[in-house]
């Protein structure tokens, strides 16, 4: 079982799994196959097609399975308002490989 805290992409094939767990709620958009999506402390099971999306509440371990040949999904932290307004805690969403000028305050 992984830890996700960032964004990630990944395909399966048919009949695998992607088991994770997450301290943030989520967001799974499928871009192509289909899959199954189980969660705990959610009573449903759901099924995404490629172009759909489905967010997850935070504290939860997640099964994501590819039904058909073959799938790709990227899973990605929803961000809130508030995190967005809170000081130092602005840009902290960008990807660690950019420049410190762009992550500076102006």
């Amino acid at each position: 079982m992984h830890l996700l805290k960032a964004y990630h992409s990944t395909s399966l094939q048919a009949g695998h799994t992607f088991s994770f767990a997450s301290h943030s709620k989520l967001s799974i958009a499928v871009d192509f196959g289909r899959v199954w999506i189980t969660a705990s402390g959610v009573q449903e099971d759901y099924w995404l097609d490629a172009g759909e999306s489905l967010i997850l509440a935070q504290n939860s371990h997640i099964v994501v399975q590819a039904e058909e040949k073959f799938a790709c999904f990227a899973i990605k932290p929803v961000l809130d308002a508030n995190a967005l307004s809170a000081p130092g805690q602005r840009w902290n969403w960008l990807p660690h490989w950019l420049p410190n000028w762009l992550l500076s305050p102006r």
